[in-house]
C-alpha cells in the first residue's frame, strides 16, 4: 500500500490507496490482479497452437484489468487537462511532464506508460525493500553499510530480466541462436557467479565500498535492471524510492526479530512470481532509535 501511494504521488500527486476507500481498494486490487496474472504460468507460452483458445482465461481477465485501469487513468488525465484549461497551478509531477512535453503522446501511449510504471514498480520496489530488510535482520552488523547494491546482487527483482528476441541468426560464445529465439538473461546467476564475485553467497555490502560498480548497465556482472536500450525505464524511480523507504525505516528505528527468532534462523528462501519474493515473510518489531531522537 505504501509503495502504491508513493508511486501515485510521484505520478499524480494523490494517494490512490486508502484503507477506508472502496474506489482506492479497487485500484489496489486491479494492480495486484495484473501482477498475479503475469506471475503465473501460461499454457499458451509453451503450446502456441492453443494461444487463441485462452484455455486459462488469463487474457480475458488481464484485458478486463487493463480496461478498468485505463478508465481510472483517463479520469485523472481529463481532470488534469481541465485544471490546466482553467489556469490552475500545476503540480510539477509526472503527469504534468508528459502532458506538457514537447513530444505529445496520444492517450493510448500515456495509459500504457502509466500502467507500466504502476505494475512494474509496485512489486519490484516493495520486494527489494523487503529483501534488504531481511538481509539486515539476518546480518544486524551491516545496518550502517551500503546494503542496497548487495541485496540487488543476491536477490535481483527480475532474476531473468525481461525476455529478448533474436532479430537474426547469430552465434554467441560458441552457441548458435536461431532467428526469433526467445532469450533469457540470468541476472540472478551473474550476481552469484564465483568467477565474478568473491564469496558470492555471502551478504557482504562492503564489497561495493571497495569496488566502483554501478547497476546502470555498464558492468555486465551486475545488471539487476538490464542494460542497453532496453534497460528498465523505472531505474531512476527505483533508485530514489528504495533508498527513501529504507532511510525512513532505518533512521528512527532499530529493528528486532519477533517471537524470539534468532538472526541465524531467518529464512531467505525465495519464490518466483512477477518478481523474486521472500517465500516466508519475516516479522520484525521497530524499536525507537535513541541515537537519533531529538535530531
Amino acid at each position: 500500500m505504501t509503495v502504491l501511494n508513493m508511486l501515485s504521488n510521484t505520478l499524480f500527486s494523490v494517494d490512490m490507496v486508502d484503507a477506508g476507500s472502496d474506489s482506492a481498494q479497487e485500484f489496489k486490487d486491479l494492480v495486484w490482479g495484473i501482477m498475479e496474472e503475469l506471475g503465473t504460468a501460461n499454457v499458451s507460452d509453451f503450446f502456441p497452437l492453443v494461444r487463441g483458445l485462452d484455455l486459462q482465461g488469463k487474457r480475458r481477465r488481464t484485458e478486463g484489468y487493463f480496461r478498468k485501469l485505463h478508465s481510472i487513468f483517463d479520469e485523472l488525465i481529463d481532470g488534469r487537462l481541465k485544471e490546466t484549461e482553467l489556469g490552475h497551478e500545476t503540480n510539477n509531477d509526472f503527469l504534468d511532464a508528459i502532458l506538457s512535453g514537447q513530444s505529445k503522446l496520444d492517450r493510448h501511449v500515456m495509459n500504457s506508460l502509466l500502467m507500466d510504471m504502476f505494475v512494474g514498480g509496485t512489486d519490484s520496489i516493495s520486494h527489494t525493500v523487503e529483501w534488504v530488510m531481511a538481509e539486515l535482520l539476518r546480518n544486524p552488523d551491516t545496518m550502517r553499510k551500503a546494503t542496497i547494491k548487495e541485496s540487488l546482487r543476491l536477490h535481483s527483482p527480475g532474476p531473468f530480466l525481461l525476455p529478448r528476441k533474436a532479430e537474426t541468426d547469430t552465434e554467441l560464445c560458441g552457441y548458435s541462436i536461431p532467428q526469433h529465439s526467445w532469450i533469457l538473461v540470468n541476472a540472478w546467476a551473474l550476481g552469484r557467479h564465483e568467477s565474478l564475485w568473491k564469496d558470492p553467497d555471502v551478504f557482504m555490502p562492503e564489497r561495493f565500498l571497495e569496488r566502483d560498480v554501478e547497476y546502470k548497465g555498464q558492468y555486465f556482472e551486475f545488471i539487476p535492471f538490464g542494460a542497453g536500450r532496453r534497460i528498465c525505464p523505472g531505474l531512476p524511480l527505483a533508485s530514489r524510492m528504495v533508498p527513501l523507504m529504507l532511510a525512513s525505516l532505518l533512521y528512527h528505528f532499530k529493528w528486532e526479530l519477533a517471537d524470539g527468532m534468532r538472526a541465524e534462523n531467518v529464512d531467505l528462501s525465495d519464490k518466483l512470481g512477477v518478481t523474486l519474493a521472500l517465500a516466508h515473510p519475516i516479522r520484525a518489531i521497530p524499536v525507537p532509535n535513541e541515537d537519533f531522537l531529538g535530531n
